[in-house]
């Protein structure tokens, strides 16, 4: 993962000094009389935009891999390290890892506790509940997540 991080900087630096360099042709195009100079100067933005285009896939391509990896680490499979996400208080980790690894109507049952942690915390935020209300709603979520993870 380090590795793809820095071929994700490195093509970023690319980027940015081909678009530099493709910003001062433009701008010796405009201030050019030479007809065959401004042919020449097409040329190569031409070439450069083609260039800028092939690093922007590039870019695009690996930072969906980097993400698609990060996404993979990010979230256990074993219901006791699942255990471990919601006694550490990151429920919604948890309920990510526990709606990846159930189907069908237990998958459900996860969509729904997402779904009560997510109107919890935008009710928060909002102001329209307590902090003592939304720690025991915490805590019914978190019991009924470890409940399902006993299942």
């Amino acid at each position: 993962m380090h590795g793809l991080e820095q071929e994700i900087k490195g093509i970023k630096s690319q980027l940015d000094l081909v678009i530099d360099k493709k910003n001062q042709l433009d701008v010796s195009l405009v201030t050019a009389y030479d007809e065959e100079k401004k042919f020449a100067l097409k040329r190569q933005i031409t070439e450069l935009e083609e260039q800028i285009e092939n690093l922007r896939g590039k870019l695009t391509a690996l930072e969906s891999r980097n993400t698609a990896q990060n996404d993979d680490q990010a979230l256990p499979t074993d219901k006791s390290q699942i255990k471990k996400l919601i006694a550490n208080s990151k429920l919604s980790e948890a309920l990510q890892a526990l709606e990846a690894i159930t189907t069908g109507s237990d998958q459900n049952d996860v969509l729904l506790l997402q779904a009560r942690l997510s109107a919890l915390n935008r009710n928060f935020n909002n102001g329209i509940i307590s902090q003592g209300d939304a720690n025991m709603e915490r805590a019914r979520i978190s019991n009924s997540a470890l409940e399902f993870c006993d299942r």
